[in-house]
């Protein structure tokens, strides 16, 4: 009776703190989606994945993510949407914590040279470099609109801290992905 009590506890505590985990993670994911609408991309930096900053430093990190959003060919610009956040359950894997994260995201690309733009030709470039993504060309406002399924990792280390820390884990992101974690992360994720 005790060895069954005790089993039916652990089990209530595992899920318990699972959930704890999940509604922990929801509210940071939310919080960077609005900072990435508002172009505050420091503060989105302050909840990524520290072992990404052996790579490069925040500040170029920074930099990047803006002339991404704005340079000499093109504009983009992430809008509001359902973002219908989902969070994975938690994984246990060598004594560290994972969920996967997926969420829709909106962008608007506008290229400058509209001119010389061929939008048929644009349109099948986007399609091949977003192939996980709803693309079309949205002729009212002359941008190409990409309704893309986005997907982070949510990592709870020894680097971290034991906090929450986010990953991007599209498939273009696979060689960054492959630099920062294990096989059998990657495989619990299939990434």
């Amino acid at each position: 009776m005790k060895k069954s009590f005790l089993i039916i506890s652990m089990i209530f505590l595992s899920l318990n703190l699972h959930a704890q985990d999940k509604s922990e993670i929801l509210p940071m994911m939310e919080k960077i989606i609005e900072n990435s609408l508002n172009k505050d991309f420091a503060e989105v930096l302050d909840y990524t994945y520290p072992k990404v900053f052996e790579f490069a430093s925040k500040e170029q990190m920074v930099e990047l993510m803006t002339s991404m959003l704005d340079n000499e060919d093109f504009s983009l610009v992430i809008l509001p949407t359902n973002y219908d956040i989902q969070v994975s359950d938690v994984k246990n894997i060598d004594g560290d914590k994972y969920a996967m994260i997926e969420y829709n995201n909106f962008m608007r690309l506008k290229f400058k040279d509209e001119e010389s733009l061929n939008t048929e030709e644009s349109l099948n470039l986007l399609k091949v470099a977003f192939s996980n993504a709803n693309v079309s060309y949205n002729e009212e406002t002359k941008t190409f609109d990409i309704m893309i399924r986005s997907q982070n990792l949510a990592i709870s280390d020894e680097s971290t801290a034991g906090v929450w820390r986010f990953l991007n884990a599209n498939k273009q992101d696979g060689q960054m992905l492959r630099l920062l974690l294990n096989e059998q992360i990657l495989n619990a994720f299939n990434l």
